[in-house]
């Protein structure tokens, strides 16, 4: 992975800390029950782009492998870090919404472009 490539992914990371650290209030309104679950699909989303971006066009299934485990090993220690942000807790759905959008869109990349090969 060159390290120049990495650098938004890492940059993007950083900010989802930041906004992991906020503290937690009430006053912001969900559009609906489990809104946040969306949130969390798109934030991380976006984290799978970025981090499928920083390896090979030509990516071979392990580095694929190492994109989702990136993506889903960063969304468990993103709620851990969570809980313990006052206001905030730890959710396990949170979790699962994050990975879900990570390999939706890691996936989404492999289809659009075609590029895994075997090894």
């Amino acid at each position: 992975m060159p390290t120049l490539r990495a650098l938004p992914a890492l940059a993007y990371a950083v900010w989802i800390a930041w906004l992991s650290s906020r503290p937690a209030t009430d006053s912001s309104p969900l559009l609906f029950p489990h809104f946040d679950k969306v949130l969390h699909f798109l934030l991380f989303a976006g984290q799978g782009v970025l981090v499928r971006w920083a390896f090979p066009a030509a990516i071979t299934r392990l580095q694929l492998a190492a994109c989702w485990g990136i993506c889903a090993g960063y969304a468990v220690l993103d709620e851990f870090h969570q809980s313990f942000v006052p206001g905030r807790h730890s959710d396990p759905l949170d979790v699962l919404a994050d990975i879900a959008g990570a390999t939706a869109a890691i996936v989404g990349w492999q289809v659009v472009s075609g590029s895994c090969r075997r090894r």
